[in-house]
């Protein structure tokens, strides 16, 4: 029976990947994690869930971190928006709990897929700030910051192979993924941006292993 229930969801996973958006790059595959198109998303990174916090707002301008399914970008539809009034200092977060499939107790294996990056787009940034990224197992964390730069269509990249993680972390079995953007320690005070898609970078042979039941293991989160 267990044997079964893992057979389902990595036939499952194999069904999601091989319907997302896949673009060939040199050695490299990106798999759609999350293009902000429906809600819930429906791609890689299972259904997501948007916060965000005011840290500091002096002159009572206000913020706003949203969801437009509908946005058409001209090559992209879906994207979150990033808006902070004058002065104010916002946070956000997106995460992702049910990753591949619709099961909150669901994980995945970032080790059998190969997984080399994440990818997030930018259609426009209008100052410098920073993204985190935090990966949780049942047994520990992985976590990196990169800086985003004022820019029009710019890609960032957070290499999984960079990322600090304490000894006990397992990337076989990743539990939750967490995008945090604009960092307390270091707000942007009125920072505006807009995202249009999340992608998980394998290499072109790890690609391949999606089509077989062996290659990607969805498992269960154990109690």
């Amino acid at each position: 029976m267990y044997r079964m229930k893992k057979q389902a969801s990595s036939i499952a996973l194999i069904a999601l990947a091989m319907g997302t958006s896949v673009a060939n790059a040199g050695l490299a595959t990106s798999l759609l994690w999350d293009d902000f198109d429906v809600l819930p998303n429906g791609h890689l990174g299972g259904a997501a869930s948007f916060t965000a916090v005011i840290f500091n707002d002096p002159f009572a301008q206000g913020a706003s971190f949203t969801l437009d399914t509908m946005f058409n970008s001209g090559s992209d539809a879906g994207a979150v928006f990033f808006n902070s009034g004058i002065g104010t200092e916002q946070g956000a977060s997106i995460s992702y709990n049910q990753l591949g499939d619709q099961s909150t107790n669901s994980s995945m294996d970032f080790s059998a897929l190969g997984a080399e990056s994440f990818e997030i787009d930018f259609l426009l940034s209008d100052q410098v700030f920073d993204i985190e990224v935090i990966m949780t197992s049942a047994s520990g964390t992985a976590h990196g910051v990169i800086s985003v730069p004022a820019s029009m269509e710019y890609t960032a990249s957070f290499i999984l192979g960079d990322l600090m993680v304490s000894p006990s972390f397992d990337f076989s079995n990743v539990s939750d993924v967490t995008f945090n953007f604009n960092l307390r320690d270091s707000a942007v005070a009125s920072l505006d941006f807009v995202a249009t898609e999340i992608r998980l970078v394998v290499p072109n042979s790890g690609s391949m292993a999606l089509f077989s039941i062996g290659g990607v293991m969805m498992t269960r989160r154990r109690r």
